[in-house]
């Protein structure tokens, strides 16, 4: 199996970001939206975007802070069956180091890359959002 990693570096606190990630107001402001869901473990995140598939996430952990896992429901080509864990660890001066790792990818999946390139730009989405509480969702 196959994994996409990115880290990046937020000058917010491990509070602010988990809350950007854990709540519907917060993953409204840097990823879509159109987002239906309470957040709760064991519940869905559901994504809608302007021409493109809505995708489906079960939130199956949350530990307040430090870790969210979501496991992918409904999506495109392979993309069910992945799962994306978002690790938040602090940094000195209110900083906050945001490793994402998109999990369970099958071998040589040509959706890979493209999903690759959009965690990309989705995670500075929601660093600008958690550095200014300013909403600019990736997609609108």
């Amino acid at each position: 199996m196959d994994s996409i990693n990115h880290e990046i570096e937020i000058s917010a606190s491990p509070e602010t970001v988990y809350s950007a990630i854990s709540t519907r107001q917060g993953i409204k402001s840097w990823f879509t939206p159109k987002v239906e869901g309470s957040g709760a473990v064991n519940s869905e995140w559901k994504l809608f975007f302007k021409d493109q598939p809505e995708f489906h996430w079960r939130i199956s952990a949350s530990d307040t802070n430090k870790r969210i896992v979501w496991d992918c429901l409904k999506g495109p080509g392979n993309s069910v069956g992945t799962s994306v864990i978002f690790d938040i660890l602090p940094r000195k001066n209110e900083k906050t180091l945001l490793i994402i790792s998109h999990l369970n990818w099958p071998d040589n999946d040509q959706k890979l890359r493209k999903c690759n390139t959009l965690w990309g730009i989705i995670i500075h989405h929601l660093k600008k959002f958690a550095e200014s509480n300013i909403s600019n969702p990736a997609y609108i």
